[in-house]
């Protein structure tokens, strides 16, 4: 299966590079032997924390400059020069300058480089998805209390982070978030690759949910989805004090990872191009500050 995306500043249907694409196909092959070692690298993270380990090595550097210019990153957007970077993970969690990532004046952001879905409403159709099969509310939220506020047509946000993107996440609106609650998982690729053939991924994986507390949205819930060589997710801010869209929430720690956004019904007006393309099924390579939407 071919991956292609659209990305937003030139609107052009490009394929999609795919780091590590050998394995991560060898291993969502339906057969006895890639199901076993599939189990076993992803419901044991010692596997994903050893992983981890290595790209925090000093010897690790020598493979960030071969990286950038394989998959066409542009160092002249990072805090700080390449030669800097101690680790690959230390470059895999960069900062980059603010003028790299302008904020828009849009009252939703996006909050992380990487590809995107959106969806108006959960009760409908999607391109990839029947909606009882990849994303149940009630499983996603581990029964949370505030579930309830979701159920009935809720609009969806889907953030895809490649290796090659910036993976330090922002807040997409304003407002006080509450404490990060922690939702033990298996640590499964996220990848379409992955995904398409066991769309409820996103439900069983690894991650932490935030609500948001925003005088514009509502209730806006925030989920950070850990991956395959992705058990570390780091939450960066204070729970229960405001803060402005586009103020740092976190980062995640070396492999892709996802993020999932849900409104309440009739809260937000997703961009019409987000949401065209999203109907094409095709998700959308956008940037940090980008602007998401609207409040209705």
């Amino acid at each position: 299966m071919t991956i292609f995306y659209k990305d937003r500043a030139s609107q052009k249907t490009l394929k999609e590079e795919v780091y590590f694409e050998g394995a991560i196909r060898f291993l969502y092959r339906n057969n006895l032997l890639c199901r076993t070692l599939l189990f076993l690298i992803c419901r044991f993270s010692f596997c994903s924390y050893l992983f981890g380990k290595l790209q925090r090595l000093p010897s690790s550097k020598k493979k960030i400059r071969p990286f950038v210019e394989n998959f066409h990153v542009d160092p002249s957007e990072f805090e700080k020069p390449l030669e800097a970077f101690t680790s690959f993970n230390d470059f895999f969690i960069r900062e980059l300058k603010k003028e790299a990532r302008p904020l828009s004046l849009a009252k939703a952001l996006i909050p992380a480089d990487g590809k995107y879905l959106v969806f108006d409403s959960l009760d409908a159709g999607t391109p990839f998805f029947i909606k009882k099969e990849w994303l149940n509310i009630d499983l996603l939220l581990k029964d949370d209390p505030k579930a309830t506020l979701f159920q009935n047509g809720a609009s969806c946000v889907l953030a895809r982070l490649t290796p090659k993107d910036c993976h330090r996440y922002y807040f997409p609106v304003s407002g006080a978030p509450s404490a990060p609650s922690l939702i033990k998982g298996p640590l499964y690729s996220v990848s379409p690759i992955a995904t398409r053939t066991q769309p409820s991924i996103f439900s069983q994986n690894k991650r932490t949910l935030v609500h948001i507390d925003s005088p514009l949205f509502g209730t806006v819930s925030m989920i950070t989805i850990g991956a395959t060589n992705v058990g570390s997710i780091h939450e960066t801010f204070q729970p229960n004090q405001f803060y402005e869209k586009g103020d740092e929430k976190g980062y995640f720690s070396f492999g892709g990872s996802s993020i999932i956004l849900l409104f309440e019904k009739g809260r937000i007006q997703f961009d019409e191009d987000l949401i065209k393309a999203s109907k094409e099924g095709l998700e959308t390579q956008c940037l940090i500050g980008q602007s998401l939407g609207n409040s209705v």
